[in-house]
């Protein structure tokens, strides 16, 4: 089904880009990519530019998961670029601003703070499919670029960051652990970062 939704979707926007009658099959689309996937960053600006368009059939939920979408999408600029097309009357409505804030905590490097706030707004942030398994790879690939050497309380910190999210989770926590023995022994040293 996926397939075949995601070529439907192609040919309506590259035949009726700008006409108002496709946005329920976008709507439906990004439904798709929340619970099954993949992600489609084209057909998702493509929504949101209509939304700018047609305010009138701007619809918030549809918004804050093309928005979680692009969370999952980091370091990539999708959730800049969505954001950007969200129009200014729009922009303090929840849960942008929520969304807004996880995009500020995880860019600042402020994993146990985005935890704590992604698990106090479940209740008002839709569920993405794979969204904690992309965030963790998103974290663990900031470490990797970020340091050479990292101080060990630092690290510690990231670490707990990336266990915390596993929720106790067996399978997952053996993954976090696996992807940080990695990085130590490939490429982490503790002490402060220095300049090659």
């Amino acid at each position: 089904m996926g397939s075949i939704l995601q070529d439907e979707v192609e040919g309506l926007l590259q035949s009726q880009r700008y006409d108002p009658s496709i946005i329920p099959k976008l709507e439906e689309y990004v439904q798709h990519q929340v619970t099954i996937g993949p992600y489609d960053s084209d057909a998702n600006l493509a929504l949101l530019k209509l939304y700018q368009f047609y305010p009138e059939l701007y619809n918030a939920g549809v918004v804050a998961k093309v928005l979680m979408l692009a969370l999952t999408a980091l370091p990539a600029t999708d959730f800049l670029c969505s954001q950007y097309l969200i129009s200014s009357k729009f922009q303090n409505q929840e849960p942008v601003p929520k969304l807004v804030n996880l995009l500020e905590l995880l860019e600042g490097g402020k994993y146990l703070e985005f935890w704590a706030s992604k698990e106090s707004y479940k209740d008002r942030i839709p569920a993405v499919k794979d969204f904690d398994k992309s965030i963790r790879r998103f974290m663990f690939g900031v470490i990797k670029r970020t340091y050479i050497a990292i101080e060990r309380e630092e690290f510690m910190v990231s670490c707990f960051a990336a266990f915390r999210s596993a929720n106790g989770d067996p399978v997952l926590m053996r993954q976090c652990a696996l992807k940080l023995m990695g990085l130590l022994s490939s490429r982490l040293r503790m002490r402060i970062n220095q300049s090659p």
